[in-house]
């Protein structure tokens, strides 16, 4: 069995420790190869357990990403449907307040075709009241004019009669 070494030693020591075993003269041929072999082995185990920590390091590690990437890719589906859910509820409030100033304007506009069609109604009564107020004015005026003329000729007829009389009057 192979003596511990500890881990804190690289590949790079042992092969220190390769050309220290092969400068010895004492050890035979055999004994050379089987040790050469021995740490060839040792160096291939080192180097796959190596490749084991630094697969096992990138396991944990890519465990680790995928953890941390589920929970911030979950957080921002949670936050992307809480914003479209907000922004569908605005929708509808803006759909809805719409729909209630489109009704009131047509209110509005109903209103003033109502009003506008009384305004032209009174318009119409005012101006036909107008002109058979004008026409009964004139009709006055001239039955007016009538009765003042047959008044004068009367007043004219009885008037040479007072008048005689007047003029006797006069005299004293």
């Amino acid at each position: 069995m192979p003596p511990r070494r500890p881990q804190q030693e690289d590949i790079e020591s042992e092969g220190l420790d390769l050309d220290l075993l092969q400068s010895q003269s004492s050890n035979s041929d055999e004994s050379a190869a089987f040790e050469k072999a021995l740490l060839q082995h040792y160096a291939a185990t080192k180097e796959k357990k190596r490749q084991e920590k630094e697969k096992k390091f990138i396991e944990q590690a890519s465990t680790l990403l995928k953890k941390d990437i589920s929970k911030t890719t979950q957080d921002i589906q949670t936050t992307s449907q809480s914003i479209e859910k907000v922004y569908a509820k605005f929708l509808n409030n803006y759909a809805a307040t719409e729909d209630r100033i489109h009704h009131l304007w047509a209110a509005v506009l109903k209103e003033h075709q109502t009003l506008q069609m009384a305004i032209k109604k009174k318009y119409e009564v005012g101006e036909t009241m107008a002109s058979d107020a004008d026409k009964q004015h004139i009709s006055g005026l001239s039955r007016m004019k009538a009765a003042c003329q047959e008044y004068d000729t009367i007043v004219a007829l009885m008037v040479p009669q007072v008048g005689d009389d007047l003029d006797g009057m006069d005299q004293d």
